[in-house]
């Protein structure tokens, strides 16, 4: 007996201390696991998150959903051969090591249309090669937004690092509900019926120079003209430092902005 369990101390010694969890699986194997699937959340999310402008954290589009997540996770690990953890495991690990990644159920800002449409049609089909078409949809246009938002992110450093050669600008209108005067913190029946003077507001980033405002009291069309405007007036205030090239960044509104009075003004200054 005394001798069994010296040869099985060196052993151990040799060897290292093998803990076998509950599922049969050894603990470092476990371990090693638990820790790629945080990685490859935390990658995911970098990739195809959007960052809150006054918060550290970082929200996954609607189009997803937590269960969808793990099976993407789990097709990747297997194609690459790699071990994977359950879903209830998955679930533990993102909420206590990947906390700051989430995919909100009300968010702050605009739902994007195409990511709401394939989250519903998602949940009404259960044909499962509609479901597999939907899925290739959804990870065609995730693809497209982080290809677009690297390329925006990219533009606003060039125009950092670089301000003698570039110029980033990204215009946007505030949500019309949020501005009109007075203003209350607390709505109450009173508040909630009173007359409010209709307040309209576009903000304009200039990477690396300042913010922008422009207020109207709807007393101008909501149109191309607004938008000229803004960034004729913005070029304006800047004139002593125009670089040679502009990066503009728009949402996709055809009656402000991508239509063809705005894309002659670029051309025609160009």
């Amino acid at each position: 007996m005394t001798k069994y369990y010296t040869v099985f101390q060196i052993y151990i010694y040799i060897v290292g201390e093998k803990v076998i969890g509950r599922q049969g699986k050894r603990k470092d194997q476990q371990m090693s696991a638990t820790q790629t699937a945080t990685i490859w959340l935390h990658d995911y999310a970098n990739k195809f998150a959007e960052k809150q402008p006054d918060k550290t954290r970082l929200h996954l589009p609607p189009c997803l959903t937590k269960a969808s997540l793990y099976e993407m996770y789990k097709d990747d690990m297997e194609e690459h051969a790699e071990q994977t953890i359950s879903l209830s495991h998955f679930y533990w690990m993102w909420r206590n090591c990947v906390s700051y990644v989430s995919i909100p159920a009300n968010s702050r800002l605009s739902k994007c249309n195409i990511c709401t449409q394939i989250k519903t049609k998602m949940v009404e089909t259960k044909d499962q090669n509609a479901r597999m078409e939907l899925k290739r949809t959804r990870e065609q246009h995730l693809l497209k937004q982080s290809l677009e938002r690297r390329k925006y992110y990219k533009h606003a450093h060039k125009a950092r690092q670089h301000p003698d050669k570039y110029m980033s600008m990204i215009i946007d209108g505030m949500d019309q509900s949020k501005t009109e005067i007075p203003h209350f913190l607390y709505l109450s029946s009173l508040t909630a019926g009173m007359w409010k003077l209709r307040t309209h507001l576009v903000g304009a980033l200039v990477h690396g120079v300042g913010l922008y405002g422009f207020f109207d009291w709807y007393q101008y069309a909501h149109s191309s003209n607004l938008t000229i405007h803004v960034i004729l007036s913005i070029l304006l205030m800047t004139k002593d430092s125009l670089p040679d090239v502009l990066y503009l960044q728009m949402d996709n509104c055809a009656r402000e902005n991508k239509n063809r009075y705005g894309d002659t003004v670029c051309i025609k200054n160009k």
